[in-house]
């Protein structure tokens, strides 16, 4: 077994498309106990299955064809990236497309919450170029070994170089020091209503 300093210092990979299933099992495992998520996923024992689903479902939308998905080399983390210049808004075309695995993920109950979740993201999304982080995630049993931040590094140096922000939306209370200590600061807080949990809404200026 690797210990958690050889994980750590394993190389970095844009997935292929033949990898995106593993970028989805890590995603899927680090936000299996995510508030905002677990506020619209169907909550019964399908819910685990409900989670995979539906980043599967923003995969095959929009992640997969702009290419920006990384990985550890090992397994341990991955995250998911748009370019700039791409709007997370879907068609309607593609949205019809994909209602049946929708109501398969969130049942006609979590739809009105997912559709605010949506209406909330496209809503704040900044207009000015960035890089969009929509999800970044290590094993839950390896968190706090410094994964996260080695899958930071290469894109943050890249936006960097390049002179580009970036932008997040974060939904753990927890998770604010980590993206702080990268050079994120929360913009703006939003509360869902209901009892729906907060989201912060996060940008990281070039350095």
């Amino acid at each position: 077994m690797q210990s958690a300093e050889t994980q750590a210092d394993s190389p970095i990979v844009k997935a292929t498309a033949a990898q995106t299933a593993t970028v989805i099992d890590i995603i899927a495992r680090a936000f299996d106990d995510d508030p905002a998520v677990n506020w619209f996923v169907r909550q019964d024992h399908r819910r685990a299955a409900a989670v995979r689903q539906f980043f599967q479902m923003m995969a095959d939308t929009l992640y997969v064809r702009h290419d920006e998905n990384y990985l550890m080399s090992d397994g341990t983390g991955a995250t998911m990236w748009l370019p700039p210049g791409i709007s997370t808004q879907v068609g309607l075309l593609e949205t019809l497309q994909q209602l049946p695995a929708v109501l398969r993920t969130v049942r006609w109950r979590g739809l009105p919450r997912l559709l605010r979740v949506q209406s909330v993201v496209d809503g704040n999304h900044p207009h000015e170029p960035h890089y969009y982080l929509f999800a970044i995630g290590t094993l839950p049993e390896l968190r706090g070994h410094g994964i996260g931040s080695k899958l930071m590094q290469p894109m943050l140096e890249r936006m960097d170089c390049e002179g580009l922000p970036a932008y997040l939306e974060n939904s753990k209370e927890q998770n604010l020091p980590f993206y702080e200590r990268h050079g994120f600061e929360v913009t703006q807080q939003i509360q869902f209503p209901n009892g729906g949990p907060p989201l912060w809404l996060m940008w990281r200026k070039p350095r």
